[in-house]
């Protein structure tokens, strides 16, 4: 995505080539839409994570729910370890 902004050459289509503001619009847009997902997950990491876990932990943390982190907690707590392992299966299929 960065080297298609960088390297971007007029859009045309036809003989007719677009005007440099619609291109800035259309890339704010994208951009819209793109940037929340890296910035809530940067806030999610500063915020929730607790410092006396590894970067691993704190990152496999990330992508677990939050009834599950609960269990992990307790788990960490009572000194089981950490087991990102489910003991019942995923789907059925």
């Amino acid at each position: 995505m960065i080297l298609s902004f960088t390297y971007s050459d007029e859009l045309k289509y036809g003989n007719y080539t677009f005007p440099s503001w619609s291109i800035i619009i259309g890339w704010c847009l994208n951009m819209c839409f793109i940037l929340p997902i890296p910035i809530v997950m940067l806030y999610a990491f500063i915020r929730y994570s607790d410092s006396r876990n590894s970067f691993k932990q704190r990152i496999c943390l990330l992508f677990v729910p939050n009834i599950t982190k609960r269990k992990l907690k307790l788990q960490m707590d009572n000194g089981i370890g950490f087991n990102m392992l489910s003991s019942s299966p995923i789907s059925h299929v």
